[in-house]
């Protein structure tokens, strides 16, 4: 088991949920961001509990880091180039939530654990990847 790690409270999941984007295209899990910032307390609770065993235990199924990659043209003259298709990839509606209360962790912090920055950096790079 790793070391040392930083509980995620109910509070530090409700307070990012301001940031988190209204009407936006939905990941491959097919949940809205509007349903984690409509949710219960009691979903928020369980969210906390799911998100302190993953620093925990420095573990992130994969299923939380999958996304969709779809072309976007950028000059809608010119569609027949390939070169005028830009990609983007739309992740799950959770693995914003996660990267966002970690990200708020880690830069709240004034004295970083070197621990929970590898943690954090593993859980990035596969949000990065997906």
């Amino acid at each position: 088991m790793p070391g040392t790690y930083t509980k995620i409270s109910v509070d530090d999941i409700i307070e990012i949920l301001p940031k988190l984007k209204h009407n936006k295209a939905t990941g491959p899990d097919r949940i809205a961001t509007e349903a984690f910032m409509y949710g219960t307390p009691r979903l928020f609770a369980h969210l906390s509990i799911m998100f302190s065993w993953f620093l925990k235990f420095g573990v992130l199924r994969a299923k939380f880091t999958q996304s969709t990659i779809v072309p976007l043209v950028k000059d809608k003259w010119r569609s027949f180039r390939f070169k005028n298709y830009r990609a983007v990839m739309i992740s799950n509606a959770i693995t914003k939530v996660i990267e966002f209360v970690l990200f708020d962790k880690l830069v709240s912090s004034s004295l970083v654990n070197i621990n929970l920055v590898l943690k954090l950096n593993i859980v990035l790079v596969y949000l990065q990847m997906y």
